[in-house]
């Protein structure tokens, strides 16, 4: 036949010969389990940013504009996240990389099962390197909004008149 077809149609016997529906089962599995310590970090943080009542009526209206039927949900779990709000956060943050790294180690592993790659790491230091790239992709994700933050400051000085850092010189 066709060769684009040929082409597609060995993708999907490699798929199906390697378990791909239970692998991609294992890893919407593996997801969820990054997901929903998500939702527990946001209203960690969300619980941060509305500790005063007026910050959090504003939320839940804003918020209620767009999905109404959430509207008490969302009242009590900001409620419920301002009192505990810093362990909250501490506590999804953790969870989250726990679950990112299962996630990375799962698709690691499907990945390999329909390549048909060796194993070449065993179970600690495949754990470990999981674990080490959540971290990481976070780290730069942080790094990258506090360097955006730093940006915006030094052109609004910059607009404000007169030399933001001496040391840079003129451009």
């Amino acid at each position: 036949g066709w060769r684009p077809l040929a082409t597609i149609r060995g993708v999907i016997d490699r798929f199906d010969a390697a378990g791909g529906p239970l692998l991609a089962g294992g890893l919407a599995y593996s997801a969820l389990f990054a997901i929903v310590p998500l939702t527990v970090l946001v209203a960690g943080i969300l619980g941060l940013v509305s500790a005063d009542e007026t910050a959090r009526t504003d939320l839940v209206d804003g918020i209620a504009n767009v999905l109404p039927p959430l509207r008490g949900v969302v009242r009590l779990v900001l409620d419920e996240a301002a009192g505990a709000a810093g362990a909250i956060s501490v506590l999804g943050g953790l969870a989250l990389a726990w679950g990112a790294s299962r996630f990375v180690v799962a698709f690691e592993d499907a990945i390999g099962r329909i390549f048909g790659g060796r194993r070449r790491r065993g179970f600690v230091t495949r754990n470990v390197v999981a674990l080490l790239a959540v971290l990481g992709l976070a780290g730069v994700a942080v790094l990258g909004a506090v360097l955006a933050g730093l940006s915006s400051f030094l052109d609004a000085a910059e607009a404000a008149g007169g030399p933001v850092v001496g040391i840079l010189g003129d451009a």
